[in-house]
């Protein structure tokens, strides 16, 4: 059946907000993920694990972000009419479910992860220091590992410090000789340590 003239239009028009309705998000997006990436770069150096950090940064995020982008996104992100057997509704659910969860991460855990900085930043701040001495590995930019790292352990579980080519290069030719490191922390929250100074000693 033939559309007539302003069918035409008026699907154009339709197909012109919703190009731009994308560009929006992916613009919005993209600002995000600037914004994530400014906050790994800027954030200061800090030691620990704990599942509080994984709770509050990464699972809150995504269960309260999917339901509201999948609220949000109503129709305009429903299985289209192709979508027909028990295997391709499936295959759209688990599709949804993962897109909408990164965007949730990225979105939400920005905010999650600056509000953790902060906190375990001022709370730092204000505990004693603590000076612990460690066996220390230096890692020039290759392999596995990438970039230039000093790699040691910390509580029971593998740490490292990101540092210049200059640095590593004054110890990572120093094969036989066996270095440490010594770290001046500070205690956060939920075991995590500021890292407010560090050097390196034979």
């Amino acid at each position: 059946m033939h559309q007539s003239k302003a069918e035409r239009k008026k699907a154009t028009e339709t197909n012109v907000q919703e190009d731009e309705a994308t560009k929006k998000i992916f613009r919005i997006f993209g600002g995000f993920v600037i914004a994530f990436y400014l906050l790994y770069i800027l954030k200061p150096t800090v030691l620990g694990h704990d599942i509080m950090y994984t709770i509050f940064v990464v699972i809150i995020p995504i269960i309260i972000g999917v339901p509201i982008l999948i609220y949000l996104g109503g129709k305009e992100i429903g299985p289209s009419g192709h979508v027909k057997t028990i295997w391709q509704k499936a295959g759209y659910v688990i599709a949804l479910l993962m897109m909408t969860s990164v965007i949730s991460f990225v979105m939400l855990g920005l905010f999650a992860d600056a509000a953790f900085t902060y906190i375990n930043y001022t709370t730092a701040k204000k505990s004693p220091a603590e000076v612990l001495t460690v066996p220390a590995e230096f890692h020039k930019g290759t392999g596995n590992r990438s970039g230039n790292h000093i790699f040691f352990t910390f509580l029971n579980e593998d740490e490292s410090i990101k540092v210049s080519t200059e640095t590593i290069n004054k110890y990572i030719n120093e094969k036989a000789v066996k270095h440490r490191i010594r770290l001046t922390l500070r205690k956060g929250i939920w075991n995590h340590y500021l890292v407010e100074d560090w050097d390196i000693v034979k």
